[in-house]
């Protein structure tokens, strides 16, 4: 169950079965994915977070898996559906951010790898554990290496060790570690949410595109994200008020 509150220009998606530590069922994908998808296009920042102590979430609901043995031809289906999810968040024109508090593991620790924003109480503990159940780690897990270097990344996926809180500050997955995480992702939301909609959502896009192309092209298409800036009025009102020139 996903739930969804919008707070002034502040979308919440909530992963809410507490009892279950969170874990995400082939239907709460889809939920997330469609939270995103439809709040990006009104509020300014998405937030995201687990109900209850224990876990932001645990990953997919081990029924799922159980569901794949079961009938293998279906793992198209549900992995799309996962991959749908993340390139969802990961590419959303608005800021993301993810509160962790408690166990953030498997697919919920890619949904966190593909947030903007990762902050966390000193509690949490972070992993793969995949490989433990026979299956390597995929889609979001790519981009592992971009934060904490190759070295690590293939210590995490190999081992399906879990890794506390400080240890993953200390290798660049984290931004931030908070005892009170729903307040500080409350603040940070709030601050984004005054920045520029145009300029956020073009310097998502130049996040997106250096992750995919070479230095030439990404610094070519930042001309391009510029110029497309400087046409937009928001930019223009904003350029102005601080500049102090002409309304």
């Amino acid at each position: 169950m996903v739930l969804i509150t919008d707070v002034d220009d502040v979308r919440y998606v909530t992963l809410n079965r507490p009892d279950k530590l969170n874990a995400l069922t082939r239907s709460d994908v889809d939920e997330v994915a469609t939270a995103v998808h439809e709040g990006a296009a009104t509020a300014r920042v998405i937030v995201f977070g687990g109900a209850g102590d224990r876990a932001f979430s645990a990953g997919m609901h081990l029924d799922t898996f159980a569901g794949l043995v079961a009938d293998p031809d279906r793992t198209p289906d549900v992995i799309g559906a996962v991959k749908h999810m993340l390139d969802t968040v990961r590419q959303a024109q608005v800021p993301t951010i993810c509160a962790v508090r408690g166990h953030c593991l498997g697919a919920a620790f890619e949904l966190a790898l593909a947030c903007d924003l990762r902050i966390a109480t000193p509690g949490s503990r972070f992993g793969l554990p995949e490989i433990d159940i026979g299956l390597p780690c995929i889609m979001e897990s790519a981009l592992l290496s971009q934060y904490v270097g190759l070295a690590r990344a293939k210590q995490i996926m190999l081992t399906g060790d879990v890794h506390d809180a400080a240890t993953m500050s200390d290798w660049g997955f984290l931004n931030e570690i908070v005892d009170d995480v729903d307040a500080r992702a409350t603040e940070l939301a709030s601050s984004l949410a005054g920045k520029s909609r145009a300029g956020l959502a073009s310097q998502k896009r130049l996040f997106e595109l250096w992750q995919n192309v070479g230095f030439a092209e990404g610094s070519a298409q930042s001309i391009h994200e510029i110029d497309r800036v400087f046409h937009d009025p928001e930019t223009h009102e904003i350029v102005r008020r601080v500049a102090g020139g002409p309304g």
